[in-house]
């Protein structure tokens, strides 16, 4: 079976993926996580916090 991309809003200060906006638009289906950034993750604990949401459906 195909998949399909649900989109996930930015931040505005950081123009990175809204990881809280990422937490609300998983579900028990999703299978992967594909964070695009645009020029740097500026904070390694944005990055620790995308980890810790997709660990904590199972994945």
């Amino acid at each position: 079976m195909l998949g399909f991309f649900v989109f996930v809003d930015i931040r505005s200060e950081t123009h990175n993926l809204d990881e809280m906006a990422l937490e609300g638009a998983m579900t028990e289906k999703t299978e992967s996580i594909v964070p695009v950034h645009y020029a740097d993750w500026s904070e390694e604990e944005q990055v620790n916090v995308i980890i810790e949401i997709f660990s904590f459906f199972g994945r």
